[in-house]
């Protein structure tokens, strides 16, 4: 499966993708018991945590990684 535009951190500590992109990668949450302050600081509540996400990336033809 190809999912683009999704932005994603591979060394952070947290990443926040959308609900539609767990639901549309298959993924569930770990429910979880703690808020997360953002950049902007705005506090989100999240849905939960996903553990050990395996990814697989691809390098386009004519695009630079």
């Amino acid at each position: 499966m190809s999912i683009l535009g999704v932005v994603l951190d591979g060394g952070s500590r947290v990443n926040v993708i959308s609900e539609d992109t767990t639901r549309e990668l298959g993924l569930t949450w770990e429910p979880i018991l703690f808020n997360i302050r953002m950049v902007d600081n705005r506090i989100v509540i999240p849905k939960g945590i996903i553990r050990n996400v395996r990814m697989q990336i691809k390098k386009q033809a004519g695009r630079k990684l």
